[in-house]
């Protein structure tokens, strides 16, 4: 599912009642699958466009057992791109 343009949201379940990660990895990956996999762990919900999501670089990581927080600065490192947090919605805004 892709944003074209517009607010794109995911939601999942089964994701970790704690709210860390117990393992991201992968090198040069797409922004968005790093948002899949942040997803399914700890349930949080990504709201963003397309066109951020063009503006991301690919990112290589490899977080084990890490809040949050901490995997998303990591994620983000580099990135064009930062992100706010309101309750289980996290959406992407274009850095200034």
């Amino acid at each position: 599912m892709k944003g074209f343009g517009s607010p794109c949201c995911y939601a999942c379940r089964g994701a970790f009642p704690d709210g860390a990660t117990r393992h991201i990895g992968g090198k040069n990956a797409s922004l968005e699958s790093v948002f899949r996999k942040l997803q399914q762990q700890t349930g949080i919900n990504f709201v963003y466009t397309r066109t951020e999501l063009q503006a991301a670089k690919p990112v290589t990581l490899d977080v084990n057992n890490a809040p949050l927080e901490q995997a998303l600065d990591v994620t983000f490192e580099g990135q064009p791109l930062s992100w706010a947090r309101q309750g289980s919605t996290l959406s992407l805004r274009r850095r200034l």
